[in-house]
């Protein structure tokens, strides 16, 4: 249960939830525990953004749907395997910019159904898609704890690392001091467009199957 204070430091907070995960076997047509299946949802999903990340084509092969609302530095899922006949538990730590509550608002509206994807298999949940933001935010309340000691580098931004990542590679090579002046980084939400020559953008889906198929 939460201490009621949310822990910050230098304008980023941090969000440790810990749930239970359902102890019976998912309702579909293959026998599978809630903790197996959703140990497979998560190396999927790690190894798409594996792909995207150390990939050597440029193009990534699916929209970055948590980065382009640039509020959020890490996340890590992990499953808390349960000893001595204590249920298997979920883990998630967040570090964002930011208060709470707005966080948790962009969470709900924007990236809830990612969130459902995971979250459903634990105890309790309530699917954003079917409840209020009230009850969404109370679940979470519920089974946030708080840590008790916090170390964060430096409070820069998601979006000043972006802006000053942007900066770095416009002075490479040739520095123009115009395009630096004009240079900005993209409003949060805003995404570059998917490529539209066919060629790249078979190779974009060509390359999630792969990690798909551990599913």
């Amino acid at each position: 249960m939460a201490r009621g204070n949310d822990v910050q430091l230098g304008g980023i907070t941090d969000l440790v939830l810990l749930a239970d995960i359902k102890p019976d076997f998912v309702d579909a047509l293959e026998v599978v525990s809630h903790v197996d299946r959703l140990r497979k949802v998560l190396r999927t999903l790690n190894a798409l953004r594996l792909g995207s990340r150390e990939s050597s084509s440029p193009a990534s092969p699916f929209t970055d749907i948590v980065a382009r609302w640039r509020i959020v530095h890490s996340f890590r899922w992990a499953v808390v395997e349960g000893v001595n006949g204590a249920p298997d538990r979920l883990l998630l730590n967040v570090n964002f910019d930011g208060g709470w509550e707005p966080y948790m608002r962009v969470i709900w509206d924007q990236l809830g159904s990612t969130l459902d994807l995971i979250l459903c298999h634990t105890q309790g949940y309530p699917l954003c898609c079917h409840c209020s933001f009230e009850t969404y935010a109370r679940w979470v309340r519920e089974h946030e704890i708080s840590a008790d000691f916090l170390f964060i580098e430096s409070g820069r931004t998601v979006a000043d690392a972006d802006y000053l990542a942007r900066l770095e590679a416009a002075q490479r090579g040739n520095p123009d001091e115009l395009k630096a002046d004009r240079l900005r980084a993209p409003s949060s939400g805003q995404v570059t467009p998917l490529p539209t020559d066919p060629a790249e953008r078979f190779a974009m889906a060509a390359r999630g199957l792969v990690p798909l198929a551990g599913l």
